[in-house]
């Protein structure tokens, strides 16, 4: 008798000690992860994605996609994918997952030029994050300890609930039942008793996984709400002074989630693996807690009903937490642009005239690149040789816009342009899965904007087109590119479109500026300044690399000829 009262000491004081040693652990963790904010501040994120963790990302935006959302074309033409991980500061998943929707709907949830619809409340919530340090790092911290659902979104598992298999709670009552009986009977009749004991730990083990299995999905997903929860608490106590309105909305649906949360605490335990955070002595032990219990299994069902009437308060908690940390990601990346390269950046300003202004204006993702200028209420044609940086003028102009009407953050000194929709049509390839030719790829590309520029009532399109029509032979390029061309000088859009066929500049005299980028050989050597200057190219490099590759001198000084007449006089002999 003596040596089981030994040992049911011994597991009481393991217990302590085990939880003890947790509480120590939490307050390492968060030691670290303030020292680790610190230190990452003003310097670009250093967050690799697998390809799992990073197909979740655009969940959210799939159920809240705005009417004039940027579509896949122009997010691939634009690598969005990599600009959107440059300044994905986000700890949390929801963070991360809205500020990919943010992205995407470049048009606002509303229509205007901000993700709360004003400009001004936006640019003041920036403002008071990038200021109070304490405030900014506090918050970050909490947002660690949200963290990330893996492979799993929530929104993915709120659209399938009804069915999901429901459990059996008469059977895991009379499973702890039996248990307690054991463990008494083991005081009486210690074998019979341990044996009872082992067999129905055996059966719990067993059903636990079985179980287990069916539901783990939205036990991530659950106790991903329940940190949401938990720490939109302590998010709301930070934010109460300085965001009233965002501190307010989240005492609210913690109110309406109080059932939910109400004694969840051990469906929380031990998840921490699963959703990769602490991985503490407590949480292993409780991991075997509830293999043996059952208790997060019995908690999940009542759990699951409270999901099922309350999807909308959820959905709302998942935007304004994730709003509040995308926030925090535009603060560090504006802090990046200052420390890491010297580009700075500048707030947008919102005009209601047709002008598109910029000035210092680089690419997000280039250090140390040439800063474009440019001001015009017209079309611009951009010639120029390979290389000579054409494409990426042209992705940086139409990032420009992107940024500016979702982070209010443009690499550039100075930004002026009116609230616009943004479509592209350069990055394409042959479509061998849909049996389509690059031409016919090129075609449906720009029927695309062609159709968004008809749009009656929409904001003006501001589109960007690579070589139009390259995929055809020379005479139906020019003469259908030039027309397609004039439909976008239309008073709905701003087009600017990159060409090697300097024949459009010509055709299109009138409806469209002309710019270029050179190129000179020198030293044997093409060498490019990369700066946009006003008027068509004169520079015909294509010929010089010829001769600085060996070729014939017959070949290029013939050909050098032949291109200096058809510009002279307009013809080819």
């Amino acid at each position: 008798m003596e040596g089981n009262y030994f040992f049911i000491g011994f597991v009481g004081i393991f217990i302590v000690a085990t939880f003890v040693i947790g509480l120590r652990d939490k307050r390492l963790l968060q030691k670290r992860l303030l020292a680790r904010i610190r230190d990452n501040y003003g310097k670009a994120p250093k967050v690799t994605y697998d390809e799992n963790s990073f197909a979740r990302i655009p969940k959210y935006f799939q159920t809240h996609a705005g009417e004039h959302a940027l579509d896949d074309i122009t997010w691939n033409d634009l690598d969005m994918d990599d600009v959107f991980v440059r300044f994905n500061y986000c700890a949390s998943a929801a963070g991360e997952e809205v500020l990919y929707a943010m992205l995407r709907n470049v048009c606002g949830r509303n229509n205007a030029p901000a993700p709360f619809g004003d400009k001004e409340a936006f640019e003041e919530r920036l403002t008071t994050l990038s200021k109070d340090k304490e405030l900014r790092e506090a918050l970050q911290v909490a947002y660690y300890r949200i963290g990330k659902t893996g492979k799993y979104s929530v929104h993915d598992y709120l659209k399938g609930l009804e069915s999901l298999p429901r459990g059996k709670m008469g059977l895991e009552i009379a499973a702890l039942c039996v248990m307690v009986f054991s463990v008494v009977l083991m005081f009486f009749a210690f074998p019979l008793g341990a044996t009872l004991l082992f067999a129905t730990f055996v059966y719990q083990l067993l059903t636990f996984y079985r179980r287990k299995s069916e539901i783990e999905p939205y036990l991530v997903c659950f106790d991903y709400i329940l940190r949401m929860l938990k720490e939109g608490d302590t998010i709301r106590a930070l934010i109460e002074e300085k965001m009233q309105k965002e501190g307010n909305a989240l005492r609210e649906m913690g109110r309406e989630m109080a059932s939910f949360k109400r004694g969840a605490s051990l469906v929380r335990a031990g998840m921490y693996n699963s959703a990769g955070a602490t991985g503490s002595l407590f949480d292993i032990l409780m991991d075997y807690v509830n293999i043996l219990f059952h208790l997060n299994l019995m908690k999940f069902d009542q759990m699951l009903r409270e999901v099922e009437a309350h999807r909308e308060t959820i959905d709302a908690m998942v935007t304004l937490t994730g709003m509040i940390e995308a926030m925090i990601a535009i603060v560090c990346y504006r802090a990046s642009l200052q420390t890491e390269n010297g580009a700075g950046y500048c707030v947008p300003e919102f005009s209601s005239g047709d002008a598109y202004n910029v000035e210092g204006l680089t690419h997000p993702l280039l250090g140390n690149a040439v800063p474009s200028d440019l001001a015009t209420k017209n079309n611009i044609l951009i010639t120029g040789s390979n290389a000579s940086g054409k494409s990426t003028f042209l992705k940086a102009a139409a990032l420009s816009v992107v940024m500016a009407q979702t982070i209010h953050t443009v690499t550039a000194s100075s930004y002026q342009a009116p609230f616009m929709r943004v479509y592209s049509s350069m990055a394409l390839r042959d479509d061998i899965h849909g049996g389509d030719s690059y031409y016919m790829v090129e075609i449906k590309s720009l029927k695309r904007v062609l159709d968004a520029v008809k749009v009656a009532g929409a904001p003006k399109v501001f589109c960007c087109i690579d070589e139009v029509l390259r995929g055809t032979n020379t005479v139906e390029r020019i003469a259908a590119s030039s027309e397609i061309l004039k439909v976008f000088s239309a008073d709905n859009a701003l087009c600017i479109a990159a060409t090697h066929d300097v024949e459009l500049t010509t055709l299109l005299k009138g409806y469209y500026e002309n710019y270029h980028f050179e190129g000179i050989v020198k030293d044997g050597d093409v060498q490019f300044d990369f700066t946009l200057h006003e008027g068509p190219s004169t520079t015909r490099n294509a010929i010089a690399l010829l001769d600085l590759m060996g070729y014939d001198a017959s070949i290029t000084k013939a050909a050098e000829e032949r291109a200096g007449r058809f510009l002279r006089e307009g013809k080819w002999e």
